[in-house]
C-alpha cells in the first residue's frame, strides 16, 4: 500500500501490528513500559492498535484512588 499525501492506506494490512514489518513503535512503548515499572507505577500491559504507531497501556491494579496517580505519572513519564 502507497502512502499518499502522509496519510496511511486502509488498515487491513498492519491491523494492531500483527507483522515485523508493520510493527513501528514498539521499543518507545516498551521503554515506556520499563521506566513506569522502575518508578513504581502499575503497568499491566502494552498493545498495538489499529494504526501504525499507536499503541495503548493499561494502568493497574490499583487501589482506589491510586489509580488516577499511576495514570498522571505514566503520562509524566511518557513526556
Amino acid at each position: 500500500h502507497v502512502v499518499q499525501l502522509g496519510y496511511p492506506g486502509p488498515q487491513g494490512p498492519y491491523y494492531c501490528s500483527a507483522g515485523a514489518d508493520v510493527c513501528f513503535g514498539r521499543p518507545i512503548s516498551d521503554d515506556h513500559m520499563h521506566a513506569c515499572l522502575y518508578a513504581g507505577i502499575n503497568i499491566s500491559g502494552t498493545n498495538a492498535e489499529v494504526m501504525p504507531g499507536q499503541w495503548e497501556y493499561q494502568v493497574g491494579p490499583c487501589v482506589g484512588i491510586d489509580s488516577g496517580d499511576h495514570m498522571w505519572m505514566s503520562r509524566y513519564i511518557m513526556l
